[in-house]
């Protein structure tokens, strides 16, 4: 089922059949249960979580401690994956209470690592660390390593979440190597897609270029995961300044998302594309508003040598003002926003005036020289700078007024 929105005459015709079911048919919770996972196939959450509350109250009404245990189980991870916590944590702690009485302890386990999971997506992380824990210490050691492998990805993500980034690495290692020897294709993708988000925000892009690939080829099964990937590893080239590559991976992943009809999948690319394209927009400008650094170089040089002439305020305000013409290096959207290179051209016109009653006429003539003889001609030829011209221009009068 889980590719049949491909088909759509054939979906629309199932889902019409399984919800026309006369509410007491004893099969139809679990058919609303199975037609709910296809639409988790392709990130259709909204839709899926409306599906599986009817078939809790259809389950409800028929019986079954185990069966609505299931389905608030299942109920849980949806409401996670729709940011809707406390939801969550309600469906999964009424399911958990169900499997102790029934004696389910690998149920049990796999409700702890639903916990888990909530409450990290809560930032409350020592009780998610404790859950977690807790369910490894319950499984048996052979048997059911998905479900161990599942507990040391969920721990993963914790520790990454506290910035314990060494340890995160280590369950992440540790839930590979369990897969490994079964080639558990979905456990090692999302096991190296997490890695790749890791090692991605820490800026170490080769590792994670490198598990971007492995997630790749684990995805081959899954279209939806192969959107993930493709995304991923458009984020990855964006932050190697990668950028025309990046926007070719980031449209390929909204064209899979698209055709999945994974809306918010489709926006969050577009997101990623519209960050690109200021980033591209941002090499254009800059190809053509380069501007002689040296300028800057050349500022903080005249304030340095007039240094001791001024007094203690003046040192103090100048000093100031000469912080502002410092370049910083650019830095991604996702982080924070840099000062464009024409600010600290801006800024020298906005503290010129200030400059005429901080420093004597001869000192002041001297900035004020190198600004007209060399700054204006600069703004003057370059017209990506020419929103500078005006306040250049009003510097005149009082530099000459100054010489007078």
């Amino acid at each position: 089922m889980r590719h049949l929105y491909w088909h759509k005459k054939r979906l629309v015709i199932l889902q019409l059949r399984i919800e026309g079911l006369p509410d007491d048919h004893p099969c139809k919770p679990v058919c609303l249960f199975y037609l709910s996972r296809l639409f988790s196939s392709v990130g259709n959450w909204v839709e899926q979580r409306r599906l599986l509350i009817h078939a809790l109250k259809l389950q409800r009404g028929q019986g079954g401690d185990y069966k609505i245990a299931m389905l608030l189980k299942e109920l849980s991870g949806v409401n996670q994956l729709m940011g809707l916590h406390r939801e969550g944590i309600k469906a999964v702690k009424e399911a958990l209470g169900i499997f102790k009485r029934l004696g389910e302890t690998v149920d049990q386990a796999t409700c702890l690592i639903e916990f888990a999971s909530l409450f990290r997506d809560d930032k409350q992380f020592d009780v998610a660390e404790g859950a977690a824990l807790r369910a490894i210490g319950i499984l048996p050691e052979k048997g059911k390593e998905p479900q161990v492998c599942r507990s040391h990805q969920t721990l993963g993500e914790i520790y990454r979440s506290k910035g314990e980034i060494e340890k995160a690495i280590h369950h992440y290692e540790l839930a590979l190597e369990i897969a490994s020897p079964f080639n558990w294709h979905n456990i090692m993708f999302w096991t190296h897609y997490r890695l790749a988000q890791l090692f991605r925000r820490e800026d170490r892009f080769e590792d994670a270029q490198a598990h971007v690939e492995h997630a790749k080829s684990h995805a081959a099964d899954s279209v939806y995961n192969l959107g993930y990937a493709t995304e991923e590893q458009a984020w990855v080239w964006y932050g190697q300044d990668r950028f025309e590559e990046a926007k070719s991976e980031a449209l390929r992943a909204a064209n899979i998302y698209d055709k999945l009809g994974a809306a918010k999948d489709v926006e969050d690319c577009r997101k990623l594309l519209r960050y690109i394209d200021e980033e591209l927009n941002t090499l254009v400008v800059s190809s053509q508003s380069e501007f002689n650094c040296e300028f800057l170089q050349m500022a903080l040089f005249l304030a340095s040598i007039n240094f001791p002439l001024l007094s203690l305020g003046n040192r103090m305000r100048l000093s100031t003002a000469a912080s502002v013409f410092q370049i910083q290096p650019p830095a991604r959207v996702h982080r924070h926003i840099v000062p464009s290179p024409c600010l600290p051209l801006y800024s020298l016109t906005l503290l010129l005036p200030s400059y005429s009653t901080m420093l004597s006429p001869s000192l002041f003539v001297s900035h004020a020289h190198y600004f007209v003889f060399a700054v204006l001609p600069l703004v003057i030829s370059n017209l990506s700078l020419v929103m500078h011209l005006e306040p250049c221009y009003r510097m005149l009068p009082i530099i000459c007024g100054i010489v007078r």
